[in-house]
C-alpha cells in the first residue's frame, strides 16, 4: 500500500528518500500556509532541469525528479514568488513558461518586483485580484513588462484582475506587439515615471488587431517629461 506522505516545505521535499514514498506532499513553498505547496510524485527516470515549480532535483540523487501534479491552472506562489520577497522575475517566467502550451496563472494579491520584460505564451491566462495584485516593473529603457512570447502572432492571450506599477523612464506596461485575438480585462497601470505608457503597439507589421479591452484604467505622469 502507497502511502502519501507530507512535508513542510520545498527544501524538505528535496531531502526526502523517495525510497520511503513516490508520492508527497508540501504544506507550503517555504513555510506551511503560504500558498506554493501542492502534491508530487517521484520520477525515477526524469532527467529536466529544476525550474523551481514543477520539477525539483533531490539533493539525495542526480537521477530522477520530483514532478509538480496539477491540471494546467498555476499559482505563482507555487514557483517561489512570494508576495513582497524581493525580485521575483525568475520566478515569473518559470511559471509563464509552465503555460507555453497553454495554461492559467494566478497572481495573488500582494507586491511583487520584476526587473526584466516577462514573456507570455499563446493561450495563456494571467488573472488577479485587480488592484491588490501589484506587478512593480523597473525594467531597462525601451522594454516593457509584459511582452508576447512569439512575435508573429502571439494569440488568445487573456490577462485580467492586474495592476502593473512602471517606474522606469521610457518604459511601459504592455507591449502588444505580436499580440491579436487577445482580451484585456479589468487591468490597471500606474505610470510612476515620466515617458511612460500603459499599452505600445508600433505600426511595424507586426501591429495587434482583433483585441478586447473592457474596464483598464491608466493614471500617471506618462506622456513627454
Amino acid at each position: 500500500m502507497q502511502h502519501l506522505y507530507a512535508v513542510q516545505s520545498i527544501a524538505e521535499l528535496r531531502e526526502f528518500d523517495p525510497f520511503y514514498s513516490a508520492q508527497l506532499r508540501t504544506s507550503g513553498y517555504q513555510n506551511p500556509g503560504d500558498g506554493g505547496g501542492g502534491d508530487f510524485y517521484w520520477d525515477a527516470e526524469d532527467m529536466q532541469p529544476d525550474d523551481g515549480g514543477l520539477v525539483f532535483k533531490s539533493k539525495l540523487t542526480t537521477k530522477g525528479r520530483w514532478r509538480r501534479i496539477s491540471n494546467g491552472s498555476w499559482d505563482i506562489r507555487q514557483f517561489g514568488a512570494l508576495p513582497a520577497s524581493g525580485d521575483v522575475t525568475q520566478q515569473f517566467q518559470h511559471a509563464l513558461d509552465a503555460c507555453h502550451k497553454g495554461g492559467s496563472l494566478y497572481i495573488p494579491s500582494g507586491h511583487y518586483t520584476i526587473r526584466q520584460p516577462l514573456r507570455v505564451h499563446q493561450g495563456t491566462t494571467v488573472h488577479g485580484d485587480g488592484l491588490l495584485s501589484e506587478i512593480h516593473y523597473y525594467g531597462s529603457a525601451k522594454t516593457g513588462c509584459w511582452n508576447a512570447a512569439q512575435r508573429s502572432p502571439a494569440t488568445a492571450m487573456t490577462f485580467k484582475g492586474l495592476n502593473t506599477f512602471v517606474h522606469t523612464q521610457n518604459t511601459r506596461a504592455y507591449t502588444l506587439t505580436g499580440m491579436s485575438f487577445s482580451r484585456f480585462d479589468n487591468l490597471f497601470v500606474h505610470l510612476r515615471s515620466p515617458n511612460t505608457s500603459a499599452y505600445y503597439g508600433p505600426a511595424n507589421g507586426e501591429s495587434p488587431y482583433y483585441n478586447v479591452f473592457t474596464n483598464c484604467h491608466a493614471s500617471g505622469p506618462g506622456g513627454d517629461s
